[in-house]
């Protein structure tokens, strides 16, 4: 497998015309959008994994019963 570097990968751009060069910033938009809904979703399964955990959940009660006396005050 060919690999470039990233300086590599650079002076080849530069070398593309200026179609080609928005055709490949636009792929790469999409792919990194793509990407970063991914991620989004991953991140979201991933807090809704842990609000369903029942220790968890355990800890949070936890935490509001002690702090109930502050949001009394409107700390």
């Amino acid at each position: 497998m060919n690999t470039l570097t990233f300086e590599e990968l650079i002076v080849n751009v530069e070398q593309l015309t200026l179609d080609e060069q928005l055709v490949l910033l636009e792929r790469l938009a999409r792919s990194v959008r793509e990407r970063a809904g991914h991620r989004d979703l991953s991140f979201d399964a991933e807090l809704e994994t842990m609000a369903a955990d029942p220790q968890i959940q355990h800890e949070i009660a936890i935490i509001n019963r002690d702090f109930a006396i502050a949001e009394s005050d409107g700390l």
